[in-house]
């Protein structure tokens, strides 16, 4: 269901998930912070965050909340982030039914060791190409709106 290709700058390492297989290559896994914990962490607050398509704004920060809270369980949160959570792990048990992990980035800064707790992971969705055709198409029409304007 995931698999993962990895780039390497000199300070940051992107994850890319692909949903063709459940497993990652080793070499990728080493730079996620939270490894050794296995990818599940990963694949349950990929799910949440891809949830922000089809959920309102207003759920957004008990959304962040909860991924945070996977990851660091220490983090209070209340019932509604808690209820997050817990559908993630519901998806997880039936495998992430339909979940396209490929839209979901993991950058991890490396050899930076940023006080006062290590570096910090970026889980970000890609946008999808329709999206960018439709920036990119709307950016050329203002364009030659903008250009015929000057010529006359």
């Amino acid at each position: 269901m995931a698999c993962a290709t990895t780039t390497t700058t000199t300070e940051l390492q992107a994850t890319v998930g692909r949903p063709t297989s459940r497993t990652w290559p080793q070499a990728t896994l080493t730079y996620l912070r939270f490894a050794s914990s296995g990818l599940e962490a990963y694949e349950e607050a990929a799910w949440i965050l891809l949830q922000t398509d089809v959920n309102a704004p207003n759920q957004w920060p008990d959304m962040n909340y909860a991924i945070w809270a996977i990851f660091n369980p220490t983090v209070r949160i209340d019932s509604t982030a808690q209820a997050w959570i817990d559908q993630a792990q519901s998806q997880a048990k039936k495998k992430f039914p339909n979940v396209d992990f490929s839209l979901v980035m993991i950058a991890t800064p490396v050899d930076i060791n940023a006080p006062p707790t290590s570096d910090q992971e970026f889980m970000y969705i890609t946008p999808e190409p329709g999206s960018l055709i439709l920036l990119v198409s709307g950016a050329l029409g203002m364009a030659r709106l903008l250009r015929r304007k000057a010529i006359t």
